[in-house]
């Protein structure tokens, strides 16, 4: 049977046949004929070959398709008596992109690639390739991709890739080549990856890969009889990894990689190599892995290291060392493992010495005490494995938390770690910690059921910062045990859908998030063990999605996130302090409102230009109360009326405005902070209190009030939670004579698009209770005259 892998692509039955080809009642051409039309852009075919003893794939498939640009045949261990292609079969290929023949014994290769100008990727593996003719590759000038891996090639002439200028990756790995000379890669320049690993390569001409400009990625491995030179790897100016592993080297020249100041990793295990010379890493300050594991190293020298001023990994296990020198490690500020494991090791020297290093493995050495040094002298240290040493016991306790309780003990085993990270324990926090800053991360780990064998964490702390993370795994945060403190700074995020349950510190500044949903604002209000929410360069947008956010803020101004991190991006100004939405509520209602507007405009301005005076005549008449009362929206605040003030106007509010206001048949009822406030709260968090409280909030503005801070702070509360109900709740009452100078941007543009009542007008009383909220019971006011007015 042969089917591809698309349920709309129809099957072919091939049971009872013994070969394809054209003859045959089913062919390749007719099984491509028939899918032409399916809705897949790659089909795969599998054959049932128990019967099948050949198949042959003439340049006819080709030709009506002949925009086919990825073309893949392989042919496994279990197809060996089955040949495939005919050498006429890539003729109508000329727009192919890549091609893959694999195992499939091209006997004439040249023959199989004409007419392939625009080829960019060759896989030619396990096709039993003896020879490269010089022009084989002649016409693939586009060809960035090569990949001979697994044939029997022996030699590579010079003219083989003479055309192949666009050549970035040559895999020549698994085949039978013993040299290597200069003139083999005239033509190199471009290469970035270059692999001749599992060959025969005795010996490499010195300056062989000079021309190499731009090569990163350079694989020697597994040439049992490889000897380097001093300039085998001259002018690697971009190497970045170099594989030498089991070459059967025995000795590193002096400074052999100092034209490669970019390495990063160095593989040299599984070598027969007994010393290193000191300077062997000379100019390698970029060098961050070194596997040296698998050798008869006896000895380091002590400067060997100095100029890795970047190493983080150091892996010596399988060697000869005796001796643990803490001079060696002097001065790296990098270091994350040391792996000094199956050695000989049973002293340390130089003790007292201090260096940093994350991980030190220790085990199945000749060690017969705990080195307690490593705790007190190693900064960082999260763990220390001395599994199957000479030590007969370790009373962690005595250890750790007696001698120095204010390390953290490398010696707590944590279950269910997450593989990517570094977890520890942490005895003055009872926490573990789960540290996977910078692991360029692109999906959340899984942290889940962890605990430590010895102790009960009380909380788990977790960093997953400098990472790549935005949504993918991010419903993984919701189990989130026990989460205390959550570091997400610094990745992609550009929403946030999950979070832990409970956690007292989020960081999240440093992303990508434009707005933050009504459901994680929920969380926010619901945990009440939450502390802090970093939220800072951030690119907030600042729109109708952000009300939620806006409330919040005023809700906890400066108490649990900081106002200043929430910037909006178009404008800089505050989240808190934006007009936000009115830009898209406007656009929404503009037609309906156009329409009816110009029907009723005429009616309606009559009404509006006396609306506040027919209001105050009918209060004060008692008439109409329905009209104008709204004690019914306000049924559950507690005040009527909440004033904010400056303290230099106290004696004006207390002798004048209280005695008035808290008298008579139907007082009303004040929020006076002086008597009301509760001592001992915080100022932000009462002001929050009596504006949501109050019905109204009263503001006396005076020379005195616009130097006050938290008067300050007391308008813009009252004031936005005035635009977000959509309602008249701020009173400004003017006192004395007022500097304009003095009045900020925000205190102007109130007062010219909002009413206000002054101190001395002889209406005054009559508009200041008519502002404040109106009673369906209340008196006539008849002390007053019944005129019609304006509150300005």
């Amino acid at each position: 049977m042969i089917s591809p892998n698309f349920e709309d692509v129809p099957s072919f039955d091939a049971k009872f046949l013994t070969s394809i080809d054209e003859k045959s009642p089913l062919t390749l051409e007719s099984m491509v004929q028939q899918c032409a039309g399916t809705r897949g852009k790659r089909i795969i075919y599998g054959l049932n070959n128990e019967g099948l003893h050949s198949v042959s794939a003439s340049k006819n498939i080709l030709k009506d398709n002949n925009s086919v640009k990825y073309l893949r045949f392989v042919r496994t261990s279990n197809d060996a008596n089955i040949t495939l292609l005919e050498s006429n079969f890539l003729t109508y290929g000329s727009q192919l992109n890549t091609v893959i023949f694999n195992g499939l014994r091209l006997v004439k290769l040249a023959n199989y690639l004409q007419n392939l100008s625009h080829i960019e990727t060759l896989d030619l593996s396990s096709n039993g390739i003896e020879e490269l003719d010089d022009l084989v590759f002649h016409n693939l000038t586009n060809l960035s991709r090569l990949i001979l891996h697994n044939n029997t090639v022996r030699v590579l002439n010079g003219n083989v890739l003479q055309n192949l200028t666009q050549l970035r990756v040559l895999d020549l790995s698994y085949n039978k080549i013993d040299s290597l000379r200069k003139d083999t890669f005239v033509q190199a320049g471009n290469i970035q990856y270059l692999n001749f690993s599992n060959n025969f390569l005795q010996t490499i001409d010195n300056n062989t890969f000079s021309l190499f400009a731009k090569l990163e990625r350079l694989d020697l491995s597994q040439n049992p009889t490889l000897t380097l030179k001093e300039n085998t790897f001259a002018n690697l100016t971009s190497l970045k990894s170099l594989n030498l592993s089991r070459c059967d080297i025995r000795h590193i020249p002096t400074g052999f990689l100092k034209s490669s100041p970019d390495l990063i990793a160095l593989n040299v295990s599984r070598n027969a190599i007994t010393k290193l010379d000191s300077n062997c890493f000379e100019n390698l300050k970029k060098l961050a892995i070194i596997d040296l594991s698998y050798n008869n190293i006896s000895s380091l020298p002590l400067q060997l290291l100095q100029p890795l001023e970047n190493l983080r990994e150091f892996l010596l296990s399988r060697n000869q060392l005796s001796v643990f020198n803490f001079d060696l490690f002097t001065g790296i500020q990098t270091l994350g493992t040391i792996d000094f494991s199956d050695n000989l090791i049973s002293n340390f020297t130089n003790t007292l010495r201090k260096f940093k290093a994350q991980d030190i493995i220790l085990k199945n050495n000749q060690i017969g005490w705990f080195p307690v040094f490593l705790i007190r002298n190693v900064p960082g240290l999260r763990h220390v494995d001395l599994r199957n040493n000479r030590i007969t016991s370790v009373k962690i306790e005595n250890i750790c938390y007696t001698s120095y309780p204010n390390y953290n003990c490398p010696l707590i085993y944590i279950e269910n770690s997450p593989k990517e990270c570094h977890t520890y324990y942490i005895r003055t926090e009872n926490a573990i910690v789960v540290d996977c800053t910078n692991r360029s991360l692109e999906e959340f780990p899984v942290i889940h059921h962890l605990k430590t064998d010895r102790y009960e964490h009380s909380q788990v702390m977790v960093n997953l910062s400098l990472n790549k993370l935005n949504l993918n795994g991010q419903e993984r945060l919701k189990k989130y045990d026990n989460v205390s403190d959550l570091d997400l700074s610094y990745n992609d995020i550009e929403q946030i859908e999950w979070l832990p349950k409970t956690f007292k510190e989020l960081k999240l500044d440093n992303n990508r998030l434009k707005s933050l949903s009504p459901e994680v604002i929920e969380n926010f209000r619901n945990n009440h063990k939450l502390d802090n929410v970093s939220l800072k360069n951030n690119p907030w947008q600042c729109g109708c999605s952000d009300i939620e956010l806006q409330k919040y803020l005023t809700e906890f101004n400066n108490i649990k996130i900081n106002i200043s991190d929430v910037t909006c991006e178009d404008t800089g100004e505050y989240l808190l302090y934006a007009k936000i939405c009115d830009d898209e509520l406007a656009l929404k209602i503009a037609t309906p409102i156009v329409v009816i507007g110009l029907f009723i405009a005429t009616i309606l301005a009559i009404y509006f230009k006396f609306n506040t005076a027919i209001k105050v005549y009918l209060y004060s008449k008692n008439w109409c109360l329905w009209y104008v009362a709204e004690e019914e929206l306000d049924k559950d605040k507690t005040y009527d009326v909440f004033i904010s003030y400056s303290q230099k106007d106290e004696h004006f509010v207390e002798k004048e405005l209280l005695p008035e206001l808290e008298s008579g048949d139907h007082p009303f009822k004040v929020c006076f902070h002086h008597r009301d406030w509760i001592p001992g709260e915080f100022i932000s968090r009462q002001i929050v209190n009596s504006v949501l409280d109050s019905r109204r909030t009263m503001v006396i503005l005076s020379n005195n009030f616009m130097e006050s801070v938290w008067g300050k702070l007391e308008f813009r509360t009252a004031h936005m939670q005035a635009i977000n109900e959509g309602r008249a709740r701020v009173i400004v009452v003017l006192f004395g004579a007022l500097n304009e100078d003095s009045l900020d941007d925000e205190m102007k543009t109130y007062l010219k698009t909002n009413t206000y009542v002054k101190w001395g007008d002889p209406w005054f009383w009559s508009k200041l209770k008519y502002a404040l909220p109106h009673s369906k019971t209340r008196r006539g006011l008849s002390q007053y005259s019944q005129e019609s007015f304006h509150l300005r």
